[in-house]
């Protein structure tokens, strides 16, 4: 039971992670370029937001501050740099 209980905390932690990599951090800054996008197919979409949707939709209240971080991370990362 306990096993069970971290296997699904790790896989939600782990899954926010990636996430947060394909919004905001170095795939999402390839997939802006040009280039890339027009070549695949699969560079010029994201299931991230969809992801993040069913996750929201799911998770428990314990876990929901855990996908509640991230984006907080980021919206401050991107307040800071536009106040500069």
């Amino acid at each position: 039971m306990f096993n069970k209980i971290l296997l699904k905390i790790y896989v939600v932690l782990f899954t926010l992670q990636l996430c947060k990599k394909d919004l905001f951090g170095a795939v999402a800054e390839e997939k802006e370029v040009n280039q890339i996008t027009g070549k695949l197919q699969e560079a010029r979409k994201t299931k991230s937001y969809d992801t993040f949707q069913i996750l929201a939709q799911t998770v428990t209240e314990k876990c929901l501050f855990d996908l509640i971080v991230p984006l907080r991370e980021v919206c401050i990362k991107i307040f800071i740099i536009d106040t500069f």
